[in-house]
């Protein structure tokens, strides 16, 4: 794979990753919009679908790029190594002087996905921003085009809410 390429899948990430919601009866439920002043770490909100869910965790992606504190969105994880090392790479950029800036994800479509363990898995079919970063503060500004991406997640049911347990990009 190429570095490019792999830097695009580690950002979000910023090719990929998602947010929003598109229309039409492949969304399982509707939009949860939050207020500006709201903060992804707040708690779920009541009777929160798994839907609902993945999109909170999307906005709370989207917030740990573009300000690189990577607390709030390892809080809603447990076990996934690709969250891990996104917010590793996040944090390694902030600390030497960079900068992320990506729109996030716009959700087309969340679908129940076939696993092979106990955990449920959805494909989340999803338009990313395009994406503006530098890795540290001497390097030049990097551009990410944005586009189309699926990743399949990977939930576990924990107290009234879940936590992904796995992040993976299905191939385009």
């Amino acid at each position: 794979m190429a570095p490019r390429r792999t830097i695009a899948g580690l950002l979000a990430a910023p090719v990929l990753v998602l947010t929003g919601c598109g229309g039409g009866s492949s969304v399982a439920d509707p939009p949860v919009q939050s207020s500006p002043m709201s903060s992804p770490t707040s708690g779920p909100p009541a009777h929160e679908t798994a839907e609902h869910f993945i999109r909170r965790w999307a906005e709370a992606e989207k917030q740990m790029e573009n300000t690189g504190i990577t607390k709030p969105y390892l809080a809603l994880s447990k076990g996934c190594r690709a969250c891990t090392t996104l917010a590793h790479l996040v944090s390694r950029y902030y600390s030497k002087g960079g900068f992320i800036v990506w729109g996030g994800w716009r959700i087309l479509s969340i679908k129940k996905y076939p696993s092979s363990r106990n955990d449920v898995s959805f494909a989340v079919r999803s338009s990313s921003a395009p994406t503006r970063y530098k890795s540290s503060a001497d390097a030049k500004v990097q551009r990410l085009a944005g586009g189309r991406i699926t990743y399949v997640l990977t939930l576990a049911l924990e107290d009234s809410s879940f936590l992904v347990t796995s992040k993976a990009q299905l191939g385009a």
